[in-house]
């Protein structure tokens, strides 16, 4: 048990604790390992059981002596060898739940930022870890993404769907326009690593710009930068190579590629190229061109929010 609670409590990622189903209940060394747990659950019907410890075999505690008087001459318990044990035993589990539940409400309060690098309680200096938090609101759906994300330094939502269970696209519009901050749009099967090998996807605007700014720390932790730019794309501005050279001064690993774009769509040669770069984030300013253009004639944009099989940092 205490192995178990050593490794939930030295995770770098948050542990959930989900207590199920109907009827089931968390005792004795379940309990501590719920305790122990930064998030934890419980199904309907459930329950939490008692945590002190038991003994399992061995001779029996022997009976208590009569009371003894106090200096008050009232009647005090007598503790017995046996007794003393049981109060040993069951402090050490009260000091044992108390140290992981503090761990965890120090995390609780420390890591309340969206995808933020916020430090965890450690023994060591300058630790830090990834955390995540769902917050809850009055808000209707879209509008409640689009505010609340104002305060979170990204918002990770699904590819935009009109199925079930997944995000709408006003959704995802609402997190890009009225956030100010980046939006991680991953796809249903998620990558076995994240930001390894990004491409930035330049076509020289202000939008793109902002992006690649907001990008900073996944790109300074990336092993391989690609920026990529294709043949009838973007709008007037800085080359990729002017971009390259930005972001080399700033020590980043980053190489230069200009592709042709074949069949015109940008949208499409983007993600083409990804896959073929092996890529594992893609970076990419989003609407460029107003959405009432882009319904019209088609841009980029609007073919990676319905089809990138790659996770994708936007922002507007």
């Amino acid at each position: 048990m205490r192995e178990i609670i050593a490794d939930v409590l030295a995770s770098p990622v948050p542990v959930i604790g989900f207590v199920a189903p109907a009827g089931a209940h968390a005792a004795s060394a379940g309990s501590y390992i719920l305790y122990a747990t930064h998030v934890a659950a419980m199904a309907p019907g459930t329950n939490l059981g008692a945590a002190t410890q038991v003994q399992i075999g061995g001779p029996l505690a022997p009976a208590p002596r009569e009371p003894e008087k106090n200096k008050e001459g009232g009647d005090r318990p007598a503790l017995g060898s046996g007794d003393a044990m049981t109060a040993k035993v069951t402090n050490d589990a009260v000091a044992f739940i108390r140290s992981g539940t503090r761990i965890s409400d120090q995390r609780m309060e420390q890591e309340n930022l969206i995808g933020s690098e916020a430090p965890v309680a450690s023994g060591q200096t300058g630790h830090k870890s990834l955390s995540a938090t769902m917050p809850c609101g009055t808000w209707p759906e879209d509008d409640f993404v689009g505010h609340c994300a104002r305060a979170f330094d990204i918002t990770v939502l699904g590819r935009p769907s009109n199925e079930a269970n997944q995000p709408r696209p006003p959704t995802v519009e609402a997190a890009l326009f009225e956030s100010g901050r980046p939006v991680l749009l991953v796809p249903a099967t998620p990558p076995s690593t994240l930001g390894t090998t990004a491409v930035v996807a330049w076509n020289r605007s202000t939008e793109t710009a902002r992006t690649i700014a907001l990008a900073t720390p996944q790109l300074t932790s990336a092993q391989r930068i690609v920026v990529v730019d294709f043949e009838d794309w973007g709008v007037p501005g800085p080359s990729p190579q002017d971009l390259s050279r930005t972001l080399m001064r700033n020590e980043l690993l980053v190489e230069t590629r200009f592709l042709p774009n074949l069949h015109g769509q940008a949208g499409e040669a983007l993600l083409s190229a990804a896959v073929s770069l092996g890529c594992d984030l893609l970076v990419k300013g989003t609407y460029t061109q107003s959405r009432l253009r882009q319904f019209i004639f088609g841009a980029a944009t609007s073919h990676i929010l319905s089809n990138t099989a790659v996770p994708v940092l936007m922002a507007h």
